[in-house]
């Protein structure tokens, strides 16, 4: 809610919103910190925006969607983070979570949603976060699926972004 409390320097703040538009929905987040970054917050940035090019990399029409999942949960592995506890992704349309294809891991509590192929003219999120010192360093972009890939709906946000003192 608005009010008075301003970011202090060093603290992280954290922005997951959507909007709605001619009937169909956006859901994206984004980061600021105030000041100076520390080195371990620009690293944990740079971990789950690794983690979400990979995913990138992996969406395609036809791949299931658990596969996208994987591929993104290897990356933070690989970079010795924890993994986040919920999908990588999820369908966008005319809500901001729309059901159909979960770009998840093959859980039970997902059924058959992670085992569905990915379609050309789909929209997903993709997003995972990590908890820091600093705060939880999230992402969350959104992808159009194309006959011959995938593209950004939104230029994605590749750097830490900075509020100024």
């Amino acid at each position: 809610l608005p009010g008075d409390r301003t970011v202090p320097t060093g603290e992280l703040l954290h922005v997951d919103f959507g909007v709605v538009r001619d009937g169909y929905a956006a859901d994206l987040q984004r980061l600021w910190v105030r000041g100076e970054p520390p080195e371990g917050l620009v690293e944990a940035f740079e971990d789950v925006r690794a983690a979400i090019e990979a995913g990138y990399e992996e969406l395609q029409p036809g791949v299931v969607g658990h596969r996208v999942d994987a591929r993104a949960r290897a990356e933070l592995v690989a970079r010795d983070r924890e993994l986040f506890d919920h999908a990588f992704g999820h369908q966008v349309g005319r809500s901001a979570h729309d059901g159909g294809t979960l770009l998840g891991p093959e859980w039970d509590r997902y059924g058959e949603s992670v085992e569905h192929e990915v379609r050309p003219g789909e929209l997903y999120t993709m997003e995972l976060g990590l908890d820091t010192e600093w705060g939880y360093v999230g992402q969350e972009e959104m992808v159009r699926v194309t006959e011959n890939g995938v593209e950004y709906v939104v230029e994605p946000q590749t750097q830490l972004w900075r509020l100024e003192e």
